[in-house]
This record gives C-alpha cells, structure tokens and sequence, in this order.
C-alpha cells in the first residue's frame, strides 16, 4: 500500500511538472530560419510531452495499471531527454548568432568613427584653407569656362559629401538594427536555459515516478510472470518481423549485385552523406576497415547470449550490457538505419544494416539519435542506454543478426 501511495505521489509530481514547462515564445526572436525550425520541434515536443501527461493523469486512478503506466513514463522520459537535446541545440545556435551580432555591433562602431572622423578632418582641412563657400567660388569666376569648371567641382564636392553622410547614416542604422537583434537573441537565449532548467526538473520527476512504478511491478509476483509471458510473445513477433525485414533487405542487395555485374558496372553507387549527431563525439580511434566494434565504451555483461540460468531458463537472443542511463552508445559498424523507433517490449531501439547480410540492433534506449534512412559511420553516436520498454535495469540490449538471424555477439566482435 505504502509503494501504491508513492507511485501516486511520483505520478502527481510529473503533472505537475507538465504544466509549468513553457516553449519559449518565439515573438522576439532573430529572424533566423533555423532558430524558428528549433523552436518549432520544441513546440511540437511541447504537445507530445502534454499528451503523454494526460494519458498518465488518467491512469492515476488505476493502480493495477502499471504496466501502461512504465510504458508511458518510458516515453515521457524519452521526450523529455530529446526536449533537452533540441534546446542544447538552440542555445547554441542563439550562441552563434549572438557572437555574430556582437561582431557586427564592433565593426559598425568602428566604421561609424571613421567615417565621422573623415567628414570632421575634411571640414576642418575646408576652414583652414580658407575656402570660401561654394557660393562665393562659382560667381567669383572669370568668365564662362571657368564657371563652369568651379560649377563641376562644387558638384562633385557636394555629391561627395552628401555621399559620406548619406554612408554615416546607414552604419548607424545597420549599427542599431544589429543592437535590437542581438536583444531579442539574448531575450530567447535565456527563455531557452529557463526552459531547460524546467525540463530538467521534469526529467527528475519524470526519472522518480519510473523508478517508483518499477518497484510496484515488481512487488507484485503475479504481474510480473504475466509481463514476463506478454514480453516475450511480443518479442518473438518482433524477432520474425525483423529477420523478415533483413532477409528482403539482403536478398534486394544481391539482386542489385547481380543487376550490376550483368551490365558490368564496375563503380560502387555513392554513399549517402555520413551524419553525426548534435552534441555528442563519435567514439575514439576507430579504424573504418570493416571490421565491427563493441558498442559501448564501458559496462559489463548482465546476460550474454543463449539460454539463461535465470528468469524460467528461457533463450536470450542477445548480449545485455549494464551500465548508467545516458551511456553513449555507438554505431558497431558503418550502414544504413533500417529502423529507429519505439516498442513497447524493446522500448527505444535502432536496427542498422551493414550490408552483406550483417545487421546490429540497439535496444532499451533512454534516447534515440539517428532515424530510419540516415547512413551512419561506425563508432558514430546513435544513442544513449536507458531502461525503457520491458526492462527493470539500465541496459543494452545488443543483438548481431546474420542473414536475419540472431549469433552470438561476444563470438563475432573482439572486446
């Protein structure tokens, strides 16, 4: 009763939480195409984030409904950490910009002084010439020619300075243009770091009513083998989807293989451009030689791959990794994203094909940071271990698929 009540409570605390974080308004923003493409997904985020709390507000009153309610915090605090990564974004972005505006107010400054010290130093020159004024200068001419003559001069003296006042003018314009943008980039600057500080108080509360759910499920001996059961029958569902989508993948290569040895087509079709994701470095002295690399740089196997001692002694199709939520975790070879997305037994997970009938999967993802189509490089960043979907721990699920079907990932990779 006593864990019901703190659930509750966690549950109470997220909702909260829900109401007071605020996208910054984008009304005095810097007119810059990507700064509003930011704010955009930030809104956009917003609404997602404020579903997921109805959807758990609602499941208040069900405390038998715990399940549902993991699942929906799983993905409260995937979109949470993704909230965080846009507004790290945007803040350096806004960063950017505002360097650049400070740039521009320096140079626009020193060319306003210039140009007024030029105009000054040519009317000081004037006065101790003694130059008469222009007046004076053309009907004190002699005759006709010289006239006109001292005319063209005076007109070109004339045009010449209204030109440096003219120039004067606009530097000061450009001057406070520049000066009002770089107030209204430093106003959404610090709207963004107060959002990100709410949304990291969200996380937390988000992070607590996970745990708090967790340990509800598993005070309840009976819930647990009938997530157990449902778990494992969405799994192999998963499984035969999967080793059906990597044999089409496989075979569509090799058929393009023997289309291209057909018509004797010797060059290798151009690789989509690699991405790397915000914020985060590829791993360190990786060597692309095609060769497959461990996916986390720390950790230590929880249950290696095959039939387990443990949990009715079923067959593990993976190897689970332990270690912190928010560990970086890295492409094992270079391809192409099959699928990046969400399950709710796997939780967040990405499937990359690496060609030649060779595939990796990553799942339990506390954040996904590739998408379906994008091209990776290995050792590249493509997201950070979580405990999401059906797992009671913070893990990686990682499986090593040939020709779609399920190996040994420790026999195939050296680490």
């Amino acid at each position: 009763m006593k864990m019901k009540k703190s659930l509750a409570l966690a549950l109470a605390a997220v909702t909260v939480g829900a109401c007071i974080c605020i996208a910054p308004s984008s009304a005095a923003s810097v007119d810059d195409a990507q700064v509003q493409s930011i704010n955009q997904q930030i809104a956009a985020n917003k609404e997602k984030q404020d579903q997921l709390a109805a959807e758990l507000n609602a499941l208040q009153g069900e405390l038998d409904a715990e399940w549902e309610q993991k699942l929906l915090l799983d993905q409260s605090v995937d979109a949470a950490m993704q909230q965080k990564e846009t507004l790290t974004t945007l803040i350096s972005q806004l960063e950017a910009e505002i360097a650049e505006l400070s740039e521009r107010d320096i140079e626009a400054t020193k060319k306003i002084e210039e140009q007024r010290k030029a105009f000054l130093e040519r009317m000081v020159a004037l006065h101790e010439d003694g130059t008469v004024s222009y007046l004076e200068l053309i009907l004190g001419a002699e005759d006709l020619n010289t006239f006109l003559t001292k005319y063209d001069y005076v007109t070109s003296m004339l045009d010449y300075d209204k030109k440096v006042i003219a120039d004067l003018k606009a530097t000061k314009e450009e001057l406070a243009k520049a000066r009002e943008q770089k107030e209204a980039a430093l106003a959404e600057q610090k709207a963004a770091k107060d959002y990100y500080d709410s949304e990291t108080e969200r996380l937390a509360s988000l992070q607590a009513a996970q745990d708090a759910v967790v340990n509800s499920i598993k005070s309840n001996v009976s819930q647990t083998e009938a997530l157990k059961n449902k778990a494992e029958a969405e799994e192999n569902a998963l499984d035969a989807k999967l080793t059906e989508t990597l044999q089409e993948i496989q075979r569509q290569e090799e058929l393009a293989k023997q289309q291209a040895e057909q018509q004797q087509q010797q060059q290798e079709q151009e690789k989509p451009t690699p991405q790397q994701p915000t914020n985060y470095e590829s791993a360190p002295n990786v060597s692309n030689d095609g060769s497959f690399m461990w996916p986390l740089m720390t950790g230590h196997i929880s249950s290696p791959f095959g039939y387990r001692s443990f949990n009715g002694g079923e067959f593990h199709r993976a190897t689970d990794i332990a270690c912190p939520t928010g560990t970086p975790i890295y492409a094992a070879n270079s391809g192409t994203v099959v699928t990046s997305t969400w399950h709710d037994s796997y939780g967040n997970y990405v499937l990359i094909n690496h060609g030649n009938g060779y595939a990796t999967l990553y799942a339990h993802m506390s954040l996904r940071l590739c998408s379906g189509g994008q091209y990776v490089e290995k050792g590249s960043v493509i997201g950070l271990v979580g405990d999401t979907g059906y797992s009671f721990g913070s893990h990686l699920h990682f499986e090593f698929r040939i020709n779609g079907t399920c190996v040994d990932a420790e026999a195939q990779i050296p680490h």
